[in-house]
């Protein structure tokens, strides 16, 4: 069970957008939003609790897009991609939010403080280890 932090994760991390399925085929995601090329912070979000917390040192935009497409590795890709789906055909919205970073010298000195304390204060459901 998460903890109740009250809106840290809000005070922290700017909203970018919605995963929604593809109106043609609904077994596809499509991203509905705004990100930076930029490395990020990000969580995704359903009724105000963030589920998955992750961070990329490459542009958020292509992260986003390796969850769109769901290949089969690495396997948390995969699996994060399945509980997106699953959570929308279950008519949750998946927001999504995060904290871009400016540079390399700015993301090694914050992105894992920020994303291991995210993942600390609200424990995600997603971002549970997977039993071998």
């Amino acid at each position: 069970m998460a903890k109740d932090t009250g809106p840290f994760w809000r005070d922290t991390l700017a909203y970018a957008g919605v995963w929604r399925l593809d109106a043609q085929d609904r077994s596809r995601l499509c991203f509905e939003g705004s990100v930076p090329d930029r490395p990020a912070v990000y969580a995704f979000v359903i009724a105000g609790r963030p589920v998955y917390v992750g961070m990329t040192g490459r542009p958020v935009s292509e992260r986003l897009d390796d969850f769109r497409r769901g290949h089969s590795a690495p396997k948390t890709q995969a699996r994060v991609h399945e509980e997106i789906i699953a959570a929308l055909m279950a008519d949750q919205e998946v927001e999504i939010y995060l904290h871009s970073f400016s540079g390399g010298r700015d993301f090694a000195d914050n992105a894992w403080e920020l994303r291991n304390t995210l993942r600390a204060a609200y424990v995600p459901d997603w971002n549970r280890q997977q039993a071998a």
